[in-house]
């Protein structure tokens, strides 16, 4: 375990936009202070996740390593004692309710899922066969946000890795419990919500860089799903409204000044994004209930 813990790849899927499919719990941040410091948004190491928000964002990726990474190379090792103990040890047996229950929401394909989704080169692909030039373009942005960020490599490598072990447990453990159908749905629901508000991402208009607020940190925080601090400095940086002083008589020759609204992008765009991660946060909480837990 300590091995994937130090993983840049395992790092990289924690941070990537698990923090964002939580509600706050509690009255402390999801992760810890770092030198005194305001917690950073990225996640630069499982470290600066308290343990419940770690447990819970492996829950919402569908993924539960903290109690199954290392089960299928440990097992394959003498798979003909692991499965005499299984059938003849009680003790054994309830050993393994963890592992159990771990395995009952866990699936390898939605962890794939996730990981492809993260990929610039999924997008590239998908961009390769689109139908139109805008929705190529679209595609073309999210995959540029995504090798920015840089990542994909190594969540490559830390999947791999994952995918092993899981092939060693199925040999090993072949009547093991297995992610329901409903719980698999709301996965693919909602990844696919993620990718729709991506791409509608790229739809906000050029600006020019804030004080704090760049066009580049704008989507990578979108990325990152932080849609409530994003939505709030799209509302300021585009006034759904114009400037409604504009309008009064000064009895002079008005100054050139920027009066235009943005009610089309907040229709079209903004409102749109807002509604699905209001989605998002309600799949989650779905899912969460057919966990049982909260981290």
């Amino acid at each position: 375990m300590t091995e994937l813990v130090d993983d840049a790849g395992y790092t990289t899927l924690l941070g990537a936009f698990g923090p964002g499919l939580l509600e706050r719990t509690g009255s402390r941040p999801a992760a810890r202070q770092v030198d005194g410091s305001a917690a950073r948004t990225r996640v630069l190491h499982p470290r600066e996740l308290r343990a419940i928000p770690n447990n819970a964002i492996l829950q919402q990726l569908g993924w539960f390593a903290n109690t199954l990474y290392g089960m299928g190379a440990a097992a394959s090792r003498q798979p003909e004692a692991f499965t005499q103990l299984r059938a003849h040890s009680r003790r054994f047996r309830r050993a393994l309710d963890f592992a159990d229950n771990a395995l009952a929401h866990s699936d390898i394909e939605v962890l794939r899922a996730v990981v492809s989704t993260l990929d610039p080169g999924m997008w590239l692909d998908r961009a390769l066969h689109a139908s139109d030039d805008a929705h190529r373009d679209a595609l073309l942005g999210v995959a540029a946000t995504l090798d920015r960020m840089g990542g994909p490599a190594s969540l490559q490598t830390m999947f791999r890795r994952a995918l092993a072990d899981d092939l060693a447990l199925r040999t090993t453990w072949p009547d093991r419990a297995r992610m329901s159908h409903r719980e698999t749905l709301l996965h693919a629901l909602r990844l696919a919500l993620i990718q729709r508000i991506w791409l509608a991402a790229t739809l906000i208009p050029v600006f020019a860089a804030r004080p704090g607020v760049t066009a580049e940190g704008l989507h990578q925080a979108v990325i990152g799903l932080e849609l409530g601090t994003v939505l709030r400095q799209l509302a300021t940086i585009f006034p759904e409204h114009g400037d409604e002083s504009t309008e009064l008589d000064y009895a002079e020759a008005p100054a050139p000044r920027a009066t235009r609204a943005y009610a089309r992008e907040h229709a079209e765009v903004f409102t749109p994004m807002s509604r699905m991660y209001d989605c998002i946060r309600e799949i989650s909480a779905a899912v969460t209930h057919e966990v049982g837990a909260f981290g």
